[in-house]
Order: C-alpha cells, then sequence, then structure tokens
C-alpha cells in the first residue's frame, strides 16, 4: 500500500499497478492522512514525507513497529529527517544499515 496526501507527485502510478499485478503483488494507493489511518503490518516501510522532524518521527513511530523486516527512507540529507531518524533509532531496536555522508 502507498499513502499520500495527494496524488500530485505520483506520475508512475499506473506503472506500478501494472509491475504489481505482473509480479502478483498486492498494491493499493491510498489518497489520505498516513497519521489519520490504521496502520498495517508490512515487510517493507517506505517513508517520504514532508521531510521535517516532526512529521517523519510521527511516521516512524506510528509505522516502525509494524514494519517486519526493513524501513526505506527517501531524502536522509534533509536535517528534520536524518534527526527523526536518529532520535527514533535511539528508542528502538533498529540499527542503520546505510546513511548517506552528511559532511558533504
Amino acid at each position: 500500500m502507498s499513502v499520500d496526501i495527494s496524488d500530485e507527485h505520483f506520475r508512475i502510478r499506473h506503472e506500478l499497478e501494472l509491475v504489481a499485478r505482473d509480479l502478483s503483488v498486492d498494491f493499493e494507493f491510498r489518497i489520505a492522512d498516513d497519521l489519520a489511518m490504521e496502520p498495517l503490518a508490512s515487510d517493507l516501510l517506505f517513508i517520504d514525507t514532508t521531510h521535517t522532524y516532526e512529521q517523519t518521527l510521527a511516521e516512524l513511530n506510528r509505522f516502525g513497529p509494524l514494519a517486519r523486516k526493513k524501513i526505506v527512507l527517501h531524502d536522509m540529507t534533509t536535517a528534520g529527517v536524518y534527526q527523526a531518524v536518529f532520535q527514533w533509532l535511539w528508542d528502538n531496536i533498529w540499527r542503520l544499515r546505510e546513511a548517506p555522508d552528511m559532511q558533504q
């Protein structure tokens, strides 16, 4: 499942739905506020959010415990995302596998 507040930037939706169908993968796109939804368990949690500390941390707190295998985040070099990830890692049992070089 993919959730976004709008589908304005989701230009590959049709292609993604076709690939998912060809691979026999259940895929659903919802336009919604993810923090207002009932969280669902998943093997892979992908977060590409508003890039603020508060929003990223709220999404990690809400959905992170239900991620069974991996959590992937987009735009880790954004200060708010980076700080939220490290705060969440500090408070939880997950470990960071790969992170961008923040010195660049």
